[in-house]
């Protein structure tokens, strides 16, 4: 399966096979970046690193190739779309005690989340979103305690 949106999702895939494949430098480190000397990547590779599992089990627990890691991070951004919407319903309920599943059902109509958390754009921007929920949570807890 050949991921959906913009470069950043195959990017995503080419440095998880990568770390999968040991490349020197990798994650920290792409030689095509600032080509022929290479750059250091200031991201973290938390994202590349869920789609190089999921390209493990796509490969059925052998070493994925790039193909393997496509078609298994395929699914990653719809079930962490998931996962951010039922922890904005748990959110909303932690804040005003109330409204969890209309909270959880805006999210889903919008149209961003919606574009992040598509089958097969294997893209960070869904994780940012459900990392930055876990935060709010996390907060919101702290501040009832």
């Amino acid at each position: 399966m050949l991921p959906s949106g913009d470069d950043d999702a195959l990017y995503h895939v080419l440095r998880s096979a990568r770390m999968v494949e040991g490349t020197e430098g990798a994650p920290w480190r792409d030689p095509n970046l600032n080509f022929p000397r290479g750059a250091d990547v200031l991201w973290p590779p938390l994202f590349d690193g869920v789609l190089a599992s999921a390209g493990w089990i796509a490969a059925g627990g052998t070493v994925p190739d790039r193909e393997a890691i496509a078609t298994g991070g395929s699914f990653v951004p719809p079930v962490l779309g998931l996962l951010s919407i039922a922890l904005v319903a748990l959110l909303a309920d932690v804040l005003v005690g109330a409204g969890g599943i209309e909270a959880a059902f805006v999210l889903a109509l919008l149209p961003a989340d919606a574009t992040f958390s598509m089958l097969g754009r294997t893209d960070h921007h869904v994780l940012e979103s459900l990392l930055c929920t876990v935060a709010f949570l996390a907060f919101a807890w702290g501040l009832r305690q």
